[in-house]
């Protein structure tokens, strides 16, 4: 919700493109660390399940 509409400033086409340009840009940057949070993220949950296993596998007769 705008306070005051008249205050409102619209750029030019050029600026328009131009700032279009720049987001898409921030867009691919976010979607590749989002990307790298989540192979993360997953890695570290793998190695810590293989962990656990290895640890049931040793400690009790547990059969994989």
């Amino acid at each position: 919700m705008v306070i005051n509409p008249d205050e409102v400033i619209i750029p030019d086409p050029a600026t328009q493109e131009s700032l279009r340009a720049k987001l898409k840009s921030n867009k691919n940057w976010i979607e590749k660390i989002t990307t790298h949070l989540i192979l993360r993220d997953f890695t570290s949950f793998m190695e810590k399940t293989v962990r656990a296993v290895r640890y049931l596998k040793n400690t009790r007769s547990f059969s994989v």
